[in-house]
């Protein structure tokens, strides 16, 4: 789940570890995330990566943090982060399309291998 060896840093693979699980609704909306801690635990990075992971999706507008309670899933979240990942994968394809056109490169030979 956690790539140590990856470029992207390890927090970033937290938040989207946890965005796939509420789009799948493994974890559904007004569901309580686990603490920072047993998240730390669980994934054996330290509590600062997983405070970092929890504040980045708070800033998304994911989860909240409701005092003596935790980190809940804010309703509408698995809507939210479709239309993030949808937008993220067009400006994507948009960037490879311009590569492909600046050095002339076909689709073609890139997918049949």
């Amino acid at each position: 789940m956690i790539d140590k060896n990856s470029i992207t840093p390890m927090y970033i693979q937290i938040v989207k570890y946890f965005e796939l699980q509420i789009y799948k609704e493994i974890i559904c909306e007004n569901q309580v995330l686990p603490s920072i801690r047993e998240t730390s635990e669980k994934l054996e990075v330290s509590v600062i990566t997983s405070k970092k992971a929890y504040e980045e999706l708070i800033k998304k507008g994911i989860i909240t943090s409701i005092p003596r309670r935790g980190y809940i899933v804010k309703k509408g979240s698995q809507n939210y982060i479709r239309r993030i990942k949808k937008k993220e994968l067009t400006n994507l394809m948009n960037d490879i399309e311009s590569e492909l056109l600046m050095y002339d490169i076909k689709l073609s030979e890139i997918l049949n291998k």
